[in-house]
């Protein structure tokens, strides 16, 4: 499978209206995100980013959580380990270069550091079942995916954004990306490739 993922990010779906949501992972900046919830759409674009070329790092101690994934793709470009290794292990280029763009998905109870992946063409997302107090990981993330209901209030304090509170109580089959933006509900647009990884 090969896909075109523009620097502006990467598609997750559409929303009611048919529009695209796209979320930022592929910049010429450092880009941090916070996905809440289980980390179903976390393994569909890690797919979506190794398919393009990027190299993707999963920390994890839910491994069989990432098998789905793991099954799906073979390679270098994609490792799930138990441990964070010292990453990136070489600077990451934009893409088309050697290693291209770099992303670490921290699917553990503690955010990432801050300084973690500041560098151009790297993107860290950090895997959580809700919004943790005082981070700095989080205070600072471009956007956030939000997988189950009951985080308006903490997304709200997190953005300073009261509107936020409405993905209290998402309707069914439908995620929220939250940024200082926007509030955009939307389903996942999956290719027929790409069913296995939401089992």
């Amino acid at each position: 499978m090969n896909l075109d993922v523009p620097v502006a990010g990467v598609q997750l779906g559409f929303d009611r209206l048919g529009t695209e949501i796209v979320v930022p992972m592929v910049r010429r900046k450092p880009v941090r995100l916070g996905l809440l919830g289980p980390p179903t759409p976390a393994r569909l674009l890690a797919y979506r980013l190794v398919s393009a070329g990027a190299s993707v790092t999963v920390v994890s101690h839910r491994q069989p959580t990432w098998k789905p994934l793991r099954t799906k793709v073979q390679g270098a470009r994609l490792a799930i380990v138990d441990n964070p290794p010292p990453w990136p292990a070489r600077p990451s280029t934009q893409p088309g270069g050697n290693p291209g763009p770099q992303a670490f998905f921290a699917d553990l109870p503690s955010p990432p550091p801050l300084w973690l992946g500041d560098m151009p063409w790297t993107t860290v997302l950090h895997i959580a079942d809700h919004v943790p107090a005082q981070s700095d990981f989080w205070h600072n993330a471009e956007a956030v995916i939000v997988n189950a209901p009951g985080h308006g209030r903490a997304l709200a304090d997190l953005f300073g954004r009261p509107d936020v509170s409405g993905v209290d109580s998402l309707p069914p089959g439908y995620l929220a990306l939250v940024d200082r933006w926007r509030v955009a509900l939307f389903r996942l647009a999956l290719t027929p490739a790409e069913n296995d990884l939401m089992a």
